[in-house]
């Protein structure tokens, strides 16, 4: 009935995933969203499938089970669903909690598509969003992003089972995350120079700054739509998970908290190139300096360099040191150990990095 309303066919809403392509473009929000979730939901039920979900622990099995990680596309469709009915807040709320009985109310009610009541509203994240779905449409719109894919995922399968797999004789994915950290200093970076850069070369980031946006609304919504890519990146390699799997009965936890890991190393590394991003409109010096960077904070942690700061550094500042590298927080994450310490130091990283950009174009946009 809500597609009828919009001048639909009714029928079209007894097709699985069109149903909610058609709902998307009719509340204005990309369609590709639904192709997108539904790509997550055959990723995440084929992982359930492979390990089998009462091998997990129940915490995990709650998580998948209701699908918390989808929340913030459900408060999105709610919150447009409610504006293009001309509803308020409050009904949009309802959508979003009782999704069932508000959409009820909406399908047989009164209220009639694109009415206007007065109750245009705005609510957190819209601006984000726009932006969000701007830059993410941009990857897919260019080869760069298929390009991209194809390198990662060949160089990680590579990686993992030509460098060790094979000698370690245990079916997990240590193989893999030991040298994700280095793929990722090379991998990161190409896809984060075009940030900002890109927009100051070709003289679209004035047009953007006389929008109405803040800089700090358009650096998060390019932030989150690169690092969603490198997160899509990362559940391609799912096949490595089923073929683990196969290969005999992988410890669950640990392959989670290692993708955890690897998504908050992404966000990392991202928020440094979006820095060095906006920091030069040159995309070849921003990818060199974006690399620098996170090599230095990866290689700082490695037992080598340490054993070599350690011949003429003080302990304590030795120690400061392998605090700073990705290397010590990403492998504690890694063998399964969620401390607060540990995410809590990509948390800040992000945070610091992405004020940064804001305050460098905030400082040019002055200019």
């Amino acid at each position: 009935m809500i597609l009828k309303k919009a001048g639909k066919p009714g029928w079209l809403s007894l097709i699985p995933i069109y149903n909610g392509y058609a709902l998307l473009n009719v509340i204005s929000l990309p369609g590709w969203w639904a192709i997108l979730l539904a790509g997550w939901f055959m990723v995440r039920n084929l992982v359930l499938w492979a390990f089998g979900a009462q091998h997990m622990p129940v915490g995990l099995q709650i998580v998948f089970s209701f699908g918390w990680e989808t929340m913030p596309l459900w408060y999105f469709v709610a919150m447009e669903v409610s504006r293009s009915f001309g509803k308020s807040r409050w009904f949009a709320m309802g959508l979003f909690l009782l999704p069932p009985v508000f959409y009820g109310i909406l399908a047989f009610g009164r209220a009639e598509y694109g009415q206007d009541t007065g109750r245009a509203f705005t609510y957190p994240g819209r601006t984000i969003m726009t932006v969000f779905n701007r830059e993410l449409q941009s990857y897919f719109t260019t080869p760069l992003a298929y390009v991209f894919l194809v390198i990662f995922l060949f160089f990680s399968g590579y990686l993992t089972f030509k460098q060790g797999f094979y000698e370690m004789r245990q079916a997990d994915m240590r193989a893999f995350f030991m040298n994700l950290p280095l793929l990722f200093v090379f991998m990161v970076p190409s896809t984060a120079m075009r940030m900002w850069a890109e927009e100051r070369k070709v003289g679209s980031i004035e047009l953007l700054f006389t929008l109405p946006i803040t800089i700090t609304q358009a650096v998060l919504g390019k932030f989150l739509a690169a690092w969603l890519f490198l997160v899509i990146a990362l559940a391609l390699t799912f096949p490595m998970v089923i073929t683990i799997s196969y290969l005999g009965k992988p410890d669950v936890g640990l392959i989670i908290t290692g993708y955890l890991g690897s998504v908050l190393m992404a966000g990392g590394f991202l928020a440094i190139g979006c820095f060095f991003s906006a920091v030069s409109k040159n995309q070849v010096i921003s990818f060199v300096l974006s690399v620098v960077a996170c090599a230095v904070l990866v290689f700082a942690g490695m037992p080598s360099t340490l054993s070599y700061f350690s011949t003429f550094l003080p302990a304590g500042m030795v120690s400061a040191i392998e605090s700073m590298s990705f290397q010590r927080h990403f492998e504690s994450i890694q063998r399964g150990v969620l401390k607060f310490g540990d995410l809590s130091y990509f948390v800040l990283l992000i945070v610091g990095w992405i004020a940064a950009c804001s305050i460098v174009l905030d400082e040019r946009k002055a200019k």
